[in-house]
């Protein structure tokens, strides 16, 4: 027997301004309060203290902003996707604006299950180093077939090898040089911005050649 079909809706929205200091947890909160000022048909936890059923994408870390965070809200039943959009857009706070909504059907297998790469802009901030010099150390780093960091958990520290999370890294001059990545996420080869910044330094021999002056997710894949 297949599994039954729900609705739902896919929230693509920005994260700016003061509202990249927010954690996931106080960005769930304010989506599930915003939904309920908005008064938005949708499916609620059971329980004495029930919730709007929300997923997100992989959280992004604090202080970085996004262009393209994705929101799944289950659907108690289908809704307009412009209302939707309209209603919840009105009681979300400032820095967190939505880009989209698009309003569909979903069985048991996560809408986000599929998602796997994402796309970062990074401003870079250079001492003593030159532009040519962070360019030769990023090709350095690509033709690697391992990129080893260390990654800490809440009780161990282990290596880890990164480069297949790596799936494309390029600088683009300008006044600010920007490093520009494509980056694996959730259940498949994971790469984090700081880790890769943390690898081109160790290619430069220097322990903050570069440094991350603003940090931007562009897309998710």
């Amino acid at each position: 027997m297949s599994s039954p079909r729900r609705p739902y809706a896919r929230v693509t929205f920005s994260k700016s301004g003061r509202a990249r200091f927010v954690g996931h947890l106080d960005l769930a909160r304010a989506f599930d309060r915003a939904i309920r000022r908005a008064d938005l048909p949708v499916a609620y936890t059971e329980g004495f203290n029930p919730r709007a059923k929300l997923s997100f994408t992989p959280s992004l870390a604090v202080g970085a902003e996004s262009l393209a965070e994705i929101c799944v809200v289950d659907l108690a039943r289908p809704v307009d996707a412009g209302e939707f959009m309209l209603r919840l857009a009105e009681q979300l706070p400032d820095g967190l604006r939505v880009v989209d909504v698009t309003v569909e059907e979903r069985g048991r297998r996560s809408p986000l299950a599929d998602i796997a790469q994402a796309g970062y802009d990074a401003d870079l901030q250079l001492a003593g180093v030159s532009v040519q010099q962070v360019e030769d150390a990023v090709r350095a780093l690509l033709a690697q077939d391992e990129v080893i960091i260390q990654r800490r958990s809440k009780r161990t520290l282990r290596e880890e090898n990164i480069r297949p999370g790596v799936f494309e890294l390029a600088i683009r001059a300008g006044e600010l040089p920007v490093l520009r990545m494509k980056l694996g996420i959730g259940d498949g080869p994971v790469a984090k911005p700081q880790e890769v910044v943390s690898a081109i330094n160790r290619e430069l021999g220097i322990a903050d050649a570069i440094t991350v002056a603003r940090l931007v997710r562009t897309s998710l894949a």
